[in-house]
Formats: C-alpha cells, structure tokens, sequence
C-alpha cells in the first residue's frame, strides 16, 4: 500500500496545472480502483508549490500564466490574494494597467488588510490616471494598514502635488525621511515643495533656506560618490538639484537685499531726527540684529554659490532657457 500511496503522489506531481483537465478529477483512482480523496491540506500544500514557481519564475508572462492557472484551480485557496497581487504587479510592469487594477482591486476583495494592493493601484490612478483623489485614499489606507510604510508616504505626498496640497506633501516628505533617510527622492522633492508659491506667501525666507538645506543633503550624497551619477531618479537628476539650488540661493541673495535695505529705512526712519548724518554712514547705530548680520554675511558667498551651482548644472546637461542666462550675467 506504502508504494500504491508513493505511485499515487508521483501522478499528482505529473498532472499539468489545467483547470480544464484537473477540475474534471475531484477523486484520484488508483490502478487497484481504490478511491483517494484530495484532502484540503493537500491543496494547501500543491496551492504553495504553484505559488512559489509562479513567484520564482524570471519572465513576466510566464509568471502570469502561472498565477492564472493557479487562480483558476484553487479558488479558495486562502492565500489567494498574494497570487492576485503578483499578478497585478506583472501587468503594472508590463503597461497593462486595467488588468493591473483589476488585479489588485480583486487582492483587496479577499484580503482588505493588504497594504501593497492598495499602494500600487493608488500608483496607476496616480501617475496613470491623474486621479489624485483617489490614489490619496487607497496611499491612506495603506498607510493604515503599516504606519512604517514609507513608500505609500512618499507617493502620496507626490501625489498631493497634482492638488496643489504642497503642505501637505512637505509633512508626507518629512516622514519619509523620518523612516528612510537615504531617500533622496524625498529630499528633492521636499526641497522644491518648500518654493511652491503656497509655502512662499507668508515667509519667503525660510522656504527658501529649507530648500537650500535639503538640497544640500541631496547634492552631499553625490558628493561622495566616487564615479559621476549618469541616470535619473524619480524625475529628476542632479543637473536638476544644482540647478534648482542655484535659483534657491539666487532667491535667498536678492530676498537677503531686500531685507537689508527695509533694516536700513527702520534706522533712518527711527534716527534721522536724532543724529547728525553729515559725520557720514560710519556714525549710525547699527540695531542688534542676529538674522540681520547672517544675512550680511551671505549675501556674498549666496551669489558665490548660486554661480557655481549653475555652471555645474550646465555642465551635468541641465535644459534651461531662462534662469541660467539672468544668474551667469549677474555672475
């Protein structure tokens, strides 16, 4: 009997995964007629053998084809929804985004608490679709079911961006970095986040320094590269991160005038009744004023840098027409 079992275990291995063909064979017959029942745990286990070479398998369409017979034959496989969330994944890379969708909206169906169901179809309504509405709720609930999933976090914040929401993706972007601090990705974006208009209205100042910071923690990382960075990150590159801390620090250094010529109107306006100005500009008070002298002492250096940032950024091949012109003149 031990053999007629071994026998019957080697015919279960050699039936091709057809439900057209297995479907038609709820009962096993062995060549004595003894009738053997394909228990639930054996399922199980044959439902994971096929998961596992789907998931295994190096080509997509194959893979695919994998998954489909495997969702075909074991639909109550319980899990079921990893299968339906692979394939989805396989469609998302091979452009087939409503199969995609499909795909992940039926994982969710059988499995809500599933968090990467819910950030990849937020990503095609996102970036496919411009459903930026709906791409924030499914990032959300992502973010609901993992609180550490910091890519649902930075493609949400991005995301924002489509609704002019640049506070909002500012918090999104900081909480990426608060979770993964090598995400450069974040950075920038954070750094451009923070010259939106928006953020700019009631202080342009300290946007603008933020932005410089962030950027300089982005161009830092390239810096200690040891071979020049030839590819792109998530629509930008480094061409792009010099060039946009080169108008940043061209921005703080006109602002920083700003600032020093209303500092210089309060003095006269609040001393001229009092001092003698024919003794010249060395006799006036001089008002205790720390932002104030850090602003002095980088108006110079701000212009220093913004220009080499720009000639770095033309070197890198960064494709602008109207702001390297206006920062080399002034350089």
């Amino acid at each position: 009997m031990k053999r007629y079992n071994n026998l019957i275990g080697t015919i279960l291995a050699l039936i091709p995964l057809n439900s057209t063909i297995i479907s038609k064979i709820p009962i096993i017959s062995t060549p004595l007629g003894i009738a053997v029942a394909w228990t639930d745990k054996a399922k199980a286990e044959d439902a994971q053998f096929y998961f596992d070479r789907a998931f295994n398998n190096e080509n997509r369409q194959a893979s695919i084809e994998e998954y489909s017979k495997l969702i075909d034959f074991y639909p109550t496989w319980e899990g079921l929804w990893r299968a339906y969330n692979n394939r989805g994944d396989h469609y998302l890379n091979l452009g087939d985004y409503e199969s995609a969708t499909n795909n992940f909206t039926k994982s969710l169906e059988l499995n809500p608490y599933n968090q990467f169901s819910y950030a990849s179809r937020g990503w095609i309504k996102h970036r496919i679709y411009k459903k930026y509405r709906e791409a924030i709720f499914d990032y959300t609930n992502a973010i609901k079911i993992d609180p550490d999933y910091f890519q649902a976090y930075y493609h949400r914040g991005i995301a924002k961006w489509g609704l002019n929401d640049f506070y909002g993706a500012i918090e999104d972007h900081k909480k990426v970095i608060k979770l993964n601090p090598g995400n450069l990705d974040a950075y920038y974006w954070l750094s451009q986040a923070y010259q939106q208009d928006e953020v700019l209205k009631g202080d342009p100042i300290s946007p603008y320094e933020k932005s410089v910071e962030y950027l300089d923690r982005v161009i830092s990382a390239k810096a200690s590269e040891k071979t020049l960075f030839d590819g792109n990150y998530d629509g930008w590159n480094y061409a792009d991160a010099y060039f946009q801390r080169s108008m940043a620090r061209f921005m703080l250094r006109d602002l920083y005038i700003q600032t020093l010529d209303a500092h210089d109107r309060q003095i006269e306006k609040k001393y001229n009744k009092i001092y003698d100005w024919s003794q010249g500009y060395g006799s006036r008070p001089i008002m205790v004023d720390f932002p104030f002298e850090k602003r002095v002492n980088a108006v110079t250096p701000l212009l220093e840098g913004s220009c080499s940032d720009m000639r770095r950024a033309l070197t890198l091949g960064a494709k602008y027409k109207l702001f390297p012109k206006l920062i080399t003149d002034a350089c």
